[in-house]
This record gives structure tokens, sequence and C-alpha cells, in this order.
């Protein structure tokens, strides 16, 4: 079983690199968050989660232990499996454990694949996880307001939009606190997104700008076509004809 790898990251489709160690590819599934993070060409190691089963056999790349403990923990509960799972552990930690203080499955049914009554069932199981393990919630920020990080109004109207919820949630959390609307939160999320996507010259959502066309070239003149000369076989052939009559 593969515990880490280290080698040079390649990024792939999103939510997926290969990890080159030493001439040897690993396709590797990433958290939204941490697929955003990673750049081409990176020297990194992962923490790998191996997912065993009789027809595929997948592996899970974390930055650091406790992100694949949580994930493990995450896919070890009934109706979570890997996708969501990754789901899960790229929403932020002060998020997951705001809904668990206040008891507010809501926050968790803005992830994708999560419904009312998965929502309701996993908020159980997560205060359970948090009461037994609470360093797999910890957090750098400080609990607090999160209403500049976190609106439900904004997640709900950007995924109508097509994003993804693992980014709109840490896009959001990277908002300056001075924007305090839904309307304000989701301009300001789409201009940062796609000033991101400029950045990195591939755009998800916009046409790029097309290239002026050319003037085009006035035609040649065409040249005047050579007479054809009669092939000297047809010409025997005619000349034996003619001889015969």
């Amino acid at each position: 079983m593969i515990s880490s790898l280290r080698g040079t990251v390649h990024k792939g489709p999103i939510g997926e690199v290969t990890m080159d160690v030493q001439g040897v590819g690993y396709r590797i599934s990433v958290p939204l968050d941490i697929w955003e993070a990673l750049q081409e060409g990176d020297q990194r190691m992962l923490w790998v989660s191996t997912y065993v089963r009789e027809d595929r056999l997948d592996l899970y790349g974390f930055p650091d232990a406790s992100g694949r403990r949580f994930f493990e923990k995450l896919i070890g509960m009934q109706g979570i499996g890997p996708r969501l799972g990754l789901e899960l552990c790229a929403v932020p930690k002060d998020l997951l454990t705001q809904a668990i203080r206040e008891e507010d499955a809501s926050i968790l049914q803005s992830i994708k694949g999560i419904g009312r009554k998965t929502a309701e069932k996993l908020l159980l199981e997560l205060k359970s996880l948090a009461e037994k393990d609470p360093d797999l919630f910890r957090s750098p920020t400080v609990a607090g307001d999160m209403g500049h990080q976190y609106d439900q109004d904004a997640v709900e109207a950007l995924r109508g939009l097509g994003y993804e919820t693992a980014i709109v949630l840490e896009t959001l959390k990277k908002l300056p606190k001075n924007v305090k609307t839904t309307e304000e939160r989701v301009a300001a999320w789409r201009q940062r997104y796609e000033h991101c996507e400029r950045l990195r010259g591939s755009s998800l959502y916009t046409s790029q700008p097309s290239q002026p066309s050319q003037p085009s070239q006035p035609s040649q003149p065409s040249q005047p076509s050579q007479p054809s000369q009669p092939n000297p076989q047809f010409r025997k052939n005619a000349s034996g004809l003619d001889n015969g009559i």
C-alpha cells in the first residue's frame, strides 16, 4: 500500500495530478483547493490514501497526514464515497466547525452531492468525530463572524452558474471583509476567479478574443493552359489504322 509520494507535480484535469517519481507517473486525485494551490513542476510530497476495490485502485493525495486521516474517516462513514469525501476535504475546516457548533445542516447541503437527509446524518457523524478527534478540525482561522466568508445565497447562486462548491467556498473565504451583500460577493467572486483564470491562461468560461483577420492576398492571374501534346502511342495506332484502310 502506498503511504506517500515525493516527486514532480504535473497538473491534469481539475482535481487530478500526476506525480512523477523517478520516471514513474502516479495519477492522484486531490481536493480542489489543493489542486488550485499546486503549481506545474512543483517538487512536492503528498500523503496518499490507497483505495482498493475489485475493479479499481485509486490514489488520493493530501499535503499532510491530518488531511489524509480526515479523508479516511469520512469515507468510513455510511454513504460517503471517495468523491464526496474529497468535496468535504476541500471545505474550510472553520466552516465545518461552524456547522457543527450551530447544528446547521443547511451549510452541508451547499456541498455538491449532499441532500437534506444526508446532511442531517452527516452533521451527527461530524459532531461525533469532532468530539473524539478535535485536531482534525483545527484551522488557523479564528472562529467568529464568518459572514464575509460564507453566504449560502452566494454559494447557491455561484453553484447555479456551474462552479464547483469547493472552489466557491475557498474563494469566498478570501474576499475582503468590506464586501457585505450577496450581490457584492457574487460579483467580487467572479471577478477574482476570472482574474485567476486569465493569469493561468486557460479560462473555463470566457471565450478568448478573436485574432484580427489577415487581409486576403490578391489572387495570382492564372497561367494560360498549354495545348496538350498528342500521345505518341495514339499517333502510331492511328497511323496503323490509316495504313490498314
